[in-house]
């Protein structure tokens, strides 16, 4: 009987340290993440889906708008220090607009910002103005045994008058026990 148990209690801490891998992907529909009214997935010219979010009205671009994202609860295991790595790819069209991410904890009432993420100029001018450029985001952090990630985006009207506002995000991954730091 004690070698049964001390078998289960081997097993059970076998399973607990197996990295845990929560890929959220639109092309595939593995995303059961909480969307703004802004957000729709769309296909991309190579026929690779995303999630995309742009101003509904002119006056979303002339006065801005913030939305979001939100995963369901997550729970983690104690055995890697509750470290969680976040990578995601993403597009912002407008050079003033950003995308911050946040970590909910289930047992406070308390939202942490682990970052923010701006739109990349493309100084040659190489692409055509509608053509968005993916850029990778990554991001390790504590978090509690149950938590929520949260992508808010904002469009912030500048006064160049900046005629596109766009925003697009794809492939998230949330690793617990990440391997590399």
């Amino acid at each position: 009987m004690m070698k049964i148990c001390l078998i289960l209690i081997i097993i059970i801490k076998l399973v607990y340290s197996v990295q845990y891998n929560k890929l959220c992907t639109f092309s595939f529909g593995t995303c059961n993440w909480s969307i703004g009214r802004r957000w729709h997935i769309t296909s991309l010219d190579n026929g690779d889906k995303v999630l995309i979010a742009d101003a509904e009205s002119k006056e979303d671009k002339r006065i801005g708008f913030t939305d979001a994202i939100m995963s369901s609860w997550l729970q983690l295991s104690s055995l890697c220090s509750f470290d969680v790595r976040l990578t995601f790819q993403y597009s912002i069209q407008n050079e003033n607009d950003l995308i911050e991410i946040y970590v909910i904890e289930k047992n406070r009432t308390r939202m942490i910002s682990i970052g923010q993420w701006k739109d990349t100029v493309n100084i040659n001018n190489s692409l055509e103005y509608n053509d968005p450029i993916w850029q990778q985001g990554n991001v390790t952090f504590k978090a509690a045994e149950e938590f929520r990630i949260d992508i808010e985006i904002r469009h912030l009207p500048n006064k160049k008058n900046n005629p596109s506002v766009w925003f697009g995000i794809d492939d998230i991954l949330i690793e617990n026990c990440p391997i590399g730091k």
